[in-house]
């Protein structure tokens, strides 16, 4: 007995090891070699060095004419008050992939030159009012990937300079009356993925010389009249993905522009409504914007439409109308009105998936039978089977069909093989079809391209991006990207950050990277890497190169060291310091789906 107890005493003792947490180190700038610290060409550069704090900062060599402070994808957690006292030649900042959760009044005095700052991908959910107060002549401000749910108002006070304002991906709910008041020289305001689910009158007063409006991806359901009064030089809005049924009349009509007493249509070119629930339209919604070239309305519930509701659109290039309940007669009526004009149609989807027969389905197992979005079983009546091939043998894919159309309004892709659901066929495009497609996403700004969960495919068309030539940053995440072929990257040279990780990369090309003189970042993590070929990575190839990610890939640990001897760098392979930041995907999209359908079905059930 004393000998188990013993034993037990000394497992216990193991697994209470086992379960405790890794203390961080500190690590600040005092810590770091005076190579490390050396100001080059007005830049200091501190990125990606395990930073927890930054002691030691302002005792840099020449910190008061520094004008690039970067201090990314560390691992700091709060700025000490004061901390940037004395910067007063920088001109942009980079705080972002960090873990900062709040920003304090203040934080930012003193920054009278800055013009971009960049905050996102940090875990802020705290804005004080007056942290960016004093930044006069700011105008960029990055705030995307965050936490944030409010924004104290005022918040943008003073910032009349600023020209792009980024608050996608966080987690606010409500924006107050005129907190954008003061932007009057604002162009883009990116405001997609947040949990907004009423926009109050006011809210972009102010905003008199915006262009680029997002609210994709909110739980807006209606609109307050006069919401768009005093944006007459918007050309772009998007309002995908929220929950609309319908439209206010004349709910456009604030986009009209007045001289003296004549009227004049808006400017608006792009309208972007897919992804709704809109069921109807008023008569004559469109009437005021002749200048539209592109107009989605697909996958929504309309069943009809008002009489003469396209005749305003005089300079509609593009009109989206797939997954909607519209009859042929409808749609041919459409084709009728168009014609003549060179208008790119999109009217009527590829067929549906077909019925599943009561003898098909009863060839089926019970698993077999069960929905694979909310997990409930299939009645013969409601089963929708994909276009997905399938081996001899091998069971179809069937859903519920409620469950299925719901599906085809976030993807495409079959949630069992992620083949196109409607073709069979895989879900891949070229960066080519983006561009024919007008995607907003295939266009560099701000120095970034970001083409993350876009079924990339191919680098095809990479070339023809405009501005590609002066891309610093170049993100294709997320993507069903299989190889990268010869030059694919050579139309950039002046990129410095190249993130591809989250793809389905197999092969890559001896000269896949050729032509990346400044290359600092390559981030190849979560793809299918067994092998890089000879020469495909080397230090005369890529003469800057300081960090390459080879994280979950099936590649050797005796090729990684052979890489590691050849180019003099550390690669990251098993572990890295600080946990790469999550990309959105469909997942939780899905499983927020699968959860409501399943509910559903039950209530059905237990009814019957």
């Amino acid at each position: 007995m004393k000998i188990q107890n013993i034993v037990l005493v000394g497992l216990l003792t193991l697994v209470s090891i086992e379960i405790l947490p890794m203390e961080v180190e500190s690590w600040s700038v005092r810590n770091l070699s005076a190579a490390e610290r050396r100001v080059v060409n007005g830049c200091l550069d501190l990125s990606h060095k395990g930073l927890t704090d930054l002691d030691g900062l302002r005792e840099v060599e020449g910190f008061r004419n520094i004008y690039e402070l970067k201090l990314n994808g560390n691992q700091l957690s709060t700025l000490p008050d004061g901390i940037f006292n004395g910067f007063t030649s920088l001109r942009e900042l980079e705080l972002h992939d960090n873990q900062l959760s709040v920003l304090q009044s203040g934080i930012f005095n003193g920054l009278t030159n800055l013009k971009k700052l960049y905050l996102q991908r940090n875990q802020l959910n705290i804005v004080q009012a007056g942290t960016f107060t004093g930044l006069i002549n700011l105008r960029d401000l990055h705030l995307d990937d965050n936490k944030i749910n409010t924004l104290p108002g005022g918040i943008f006070d003073g910032l009349t300079r600023l020209r792009l304002l980024i608050l996608q991906d966080n987690q606010l709910t409500t924006l107050q009356p005129g907190i954008f008041h003061d932007l009057i020289h604002l162009k883009a305001l990116f405001l997609g993925a947040n949990r907004l689910s009423i926009l109050q009158a006011g809210t972009f007063n102010g905003l008199t010389n915006l262009r680029q409006l997002e609210l994709e991806a909110n739980q807006l359901s209606t609109l307050p009249a006069g919401i768009f009064n005093g944006l007459t030089k918007l050309d772009e809005l998007m309002l995908f993905s929220n929950r609309f049924s319908t439209l206010p009349a004349g709910i456009f009509n604030g986009l009209t522009r007045r001289f003296l007493f004549i009227r004049r249509p808006a400017i608006l070119q792009k309208l972007i409504l897919a992804d709704n629930k809109i069921n109807t339209l008023p008569a004559g919604i469109f009437n005021d914007l002749s200048n539209l070239k592109q107009l989605d309305l697909s996958s929504n519930k309309l069943s009809t439409l008002p009489a003469g509701i396209f005749n305003g659109l005089t300079s509609l290039q593009r009109l989206e109308l797939l997954q909607n309940r519209l009859s042929q007669e409808q749609l041919n009526g459409i084709r009728n009105y168009f014609q003549g004009r060179n208008i790119d149609l999109k009217l009527s989807d590829q067929k549906s998936p077909p019925n599943v027969s009561p003898a098909e389905l009863e060839k089926l197992s019970p698993n077999e039978k069960e929905c694979a979005i909310c997990l409930a079983d299939i009645k013969a009546e409601e089963a929708f089977k994909t276009m997905c091939p399938v081996t001899e043998g091998a069971a179809v894919h069937i859903f519920h069909e409620e469950c299925f159309q719901e599906w085809l309004k976030t993807s495409r892709k079959c949630p069992i093989c992620k083949l196109d659901a409607l073709t069979g066929q895989p879900v891949t495009k070229s960066i080519a079809q983006l561009r024919t497609e007008e995607n907003a996403r295939a266009n560099v700004f701000d120095g970034k391209l970001r083409l993350d969960n876009q079924d990339v495919g191919n680098l095809e068309g990479l070339a023809t991006i405009p501005d590609i030539a002066s891309a610093t940053e170049i993100h294709i995440v997320g993507n069903p990207l299989t190889q990268i072929t010869a030059n694919a990257f050579t139309a950039a040279p002046s990129t410095k950050l190249l993130d591809l990780s989250q793809n389905e990369i197999i092969a890559i090309d001896k000269a896949a990277f050729s032509g990346l003189p400044a290359l600092e970042t390559l981030d190849l993590r979560k793809n299918k890497i067994s092998n890089i070929p000879a020469g495909a990575i080397t230090k005369d190839k890529l003469p800057a190169l300081k960090i390459l990610d080879l994280r979950d890939n099936p590649i050797s640990e005796e090729k990684i060291k052979e890489l590691e001897k050849l180019l003099g760098i550390e690669i990251w392979y098993i572990k890295r310091t600080t946990p790469a930041p999550s990309l959105p995907s469909s997942s939780s999209s899905s499983s927020q789906l699968s959860a409501q359908s399943k509910d559903k079905h039950k209530k059905q059930k237990s009814m019957a």
